[in-house]
């Protein structure tokens, strides 16, 4: 699951990159909402992983943004 969690948060922060998105905090939000929406979706509802917690959640967009951001920045 965590492969999966991966490539598509991927795809989500590739596809809301525009140039100066980590200055942008409405791309961010976009970005955010989408994989929130995976998440909820995909991991919790269809595949049934109730382990997720809105705190966990937080944390894993907090971690993808951070991470996209250092990447951006390289």
């Amino acid at each position: 699951i965590a492969t999966l969690i991966a490539i598509e948060f991927s795809s989500i922060i590739n596809r809301h990159k525009r140039v100066g998105w980590v200055h942008d905090s409405d791309i961010e939000k976009l970005m955010r909402q989408d994989m929130d929406d995976f998440l909820l979706d995909e991991i919790k509802g269809r595949r049934g992983q109730y382990g997720l917690d809105f705190d966990l959640i937080d944390t894993m967009l907090d971690q993808a943004i951070a991470r996209a951001r250092k990447l951006a920045a390289q």
